[in-house]
């Protein structure tokens, strides 16, 4: 047998060893038959190595296995335990097919027993120095329970835990946890409310909190007794930017039955530990609670465009149910946001919403929920709105009433060739070029703009830079455009009867020693229209200019501005002031 197989009785035992060491320990235990399908049922579980449970041991024992191959070979930091091994078995059977059994072989035996004998003790003094906190650690877990809910974002979701005291004598037993969104149900009506909603018939008992302890709810529990502790869970500080993980493409909200199904990982789950302690520090329960937030249906989606770094304001008129008397109440996602109803307002009508939100930054849009209730304990909201404020760069111009003002605004490209387009919100602010161009990647465009106002005051108007390729807004802006009032030439006053029509003439003298092209624009085309818009004077000759007011079927006071400009270079010649009484 030697000559067939010329090994040495030590690499024998060396392989029985090795492979002894790589195979695993199966235990089974049976249970009783099952009735109804006739199969013993078993429990199989695999034993493992200490070293390939405990991470901080794995590496003791592997350092010190590099430390002591280091002598005989320079082995990767990188590679395993395991690795090491086969290495150097393979380097022992290579030595003994060369010939090469040498004092060296029984050396290296010598060397891995006494390896072996110190990872024993290293094992035995590691599993000593840590038995205290091995046992709590499976002392805590035979006291741990898991829960996992599925609420809707502004809806509470409302649960039960069982504490029993194991105790002969009574004991104060200490809550606690950190999440701002799980709170405890400590009225009474409250919590019958939330039973019946869930379908629990059953009526509770009074529980009383004790909450002057450092802010810690605690409660007393008699010997022996087990009650229920009501929670409810209300997330109110879900990022709305990570809420879009959960939607379904078909817009279809699944429930709690189908995702506890069909587990599936989400990077806004958590868990909320919940700790049940009494005084002298004995932990009677933990519950681990994982929440995966499930976005809401809303009734409503609002998208506001407002000036960077100011605070944007806005009145939003809602309606409530006539058959309730409970006012309206408001939540906001959004802890910098303040929403309120206005004060002093008939409750038995429509009621006005007041929103004040922080604005960030062009381009950095701010988006919250908001939600109503109508209901005293805020427990499922009638109606729930997205609200998205998007700021826009600022841009202030002033000009005057009446004639054309000319500006620019500079473009500067992206990092990307993109075919763009530029438009704005409003016929009185033309843009050049109108038409797609070319926007080369950080090239500067100029913009040229074109604005006339008819009427004195502030004007707002919004350009906006659109990939025509991808379809997306690239760039927006806001122009702030301050109009001033004009000199007014001359000022007349027209009265209207309802229902009838009037004409009426004012007469302009050219001033120039040449002829002179001009042109007419009205403030108010649905009242006033004119019988040309273009016209010639003659240097030094008058020109009736001929009014027709229309026909009005309702009375009204309102001032109408008339702008007599010089066709080449746009400006105000006459203004008229025309005040139109109709009664």
């Amino acid at each position: 047998s030697n000559v067939a197989n010329p090994e040495s009785s030590g690499l024998q035992q060396f392989r029985i060893w090795e492979k002894e060491e790589t195979s695993s320990l199966i235990f089974t235990s049976s249970k009783a038959e099952d009735a109804r399908t006739g199969v013993i049922p078993h429990v199989v579980s695999k034993a493992k190595r200490l070293a390939e449970t405990n991470r901080e041991l794995s590496q003791l024992l592997s350092t010190r296995s590099f430390s002591d191959d280091s002598k005989s070979m320079s082995p990767n930091p990188q590679l395993t335990e395991e690795r090491r091994r086969k290495l150097a078995r393979m380097e022992a059977v290579r030595n003994l097919e060369n010939g090469n059994v040498t004092q060296s072989t029984d050396n290296g035996m010598q060397s891995f027993f006494k390896e072996r004998q110190r990872d024993l003790l290293s094992i035995e003094t590691y599993i000593q120095k840590n038995k205290s906190e091995l046992i709590q650690s499976l002392l805590q877990k035979s006291v741990t329970s898991d829960k996992r809910i599925y609420p809707l974002v502004g809806t509470k979701t409302f649960f039960e835990f069982v504490v029993e005291n194991p105790f002969s004598v009574s004991k104060k037993v200490e809550i606690t946890w950190k999440c701002p969104d799980l709170n405890l149900v400590v009225d009474s009506r409250e919590w019958q409310e939330l039973r019946t909603m869930n379908g629990i018939s059953q009526n509770v008992k009074h529980l009383s909190f004790d909450e002057s302890s450092q802010n810690i709810p605690t409660i007393q529990l008699q010997p022996n007794e087990k009650i229920h502790i009501p929670f409810t869970y209300q997330c109110l500080s879900i990022q709305t930017s990570q809420s879009n993980l959960f939607k379904a493409v078909s817009g279809h909200h699944f429930t709690a039955e189908v995702l506890s199904s069909v587990p599936a990982l989400n990077s806004l789950d958590t868990i909320i530990k919940v700790r049940f302690m009494t005084e002298d520090q004995t932990l009677l329960a933990v519950l681990n609670l994982t929440v995966q937030p499930l976005p809401p249906s809303f009734t409503h989606i609002f998208k506001f465009l407002s000036m960077e770094h100011s605070m944007f304001k806005k009145n939003i008129q809602t309606n409530r149910d006539i058959n309730t008397n409970e006012k309206l109440t408001v939540k906001c996602t959004n802890s910098e946001v303040v929403c309120s109803f206005q004060e002093n307002q008939n409750w038995n009508e429509n009621v006005n919403l007041s929103i004040k939100a922080p604005t960030r930054a062009a381009g950095r849009c701010t988006e919250f929920y908001v939600f109503l209730y109508k209901d005293k304990y805020q427990i499922v909201p009638f109606q729930s709105w997205s609200v998205c404020v998007c700021p826009l760069q600022r841009i202030d111009l002033s000009c005057v009433a009446g004639q054309l003002m000319r500006s620019s605004l500079l473009i500067r490209g992206t990092h990307s060739t993109n075919l763009v387009r530029c438009c704005s919100n409003s016929k009185d602010l033309q843009l050049h070029p109108s038409e797609p161009f070319v926007l080369s990647p950080f090239a500067v465009q100029e913009l040229s703009m074109n604005i006339r106002c008819l009427l004195p005051g502030i004007k707002y108007f919004q350009i906006t830079m659109v990939n025509q390729a991808l379809e997306q807004i690239l760039q927006s802006w806001l122009l702030v455009l301050s109009c001033q009032k004009p000199s007014i030439s001359k000022a007349f006053q027209v009265h209207l009867s309802i229902g009838k029509e009037t004409a009426k003439r004012i007469t302009y003298t050219n001033p120039y020693p040449q002829d002179r092209r001009f042109v007419l624009h009205c403030s108010h085309p649905h009242l006033l229209q004119l019988r040309e818009y273009e016209f010639i004077v003659e240097a030094g000759k008058p020109y009736l200019m001929g009014l027709y007011f229309l026909p009005q079927h309702f009375i009204f006071t309102e001032t109408v501005f008339l702008y007599l400009n010089d066709a080449l270079a746009d400006k105000n010649e006459e203004a008229y002031c025309i005040k139109v009484v109709c009664q």
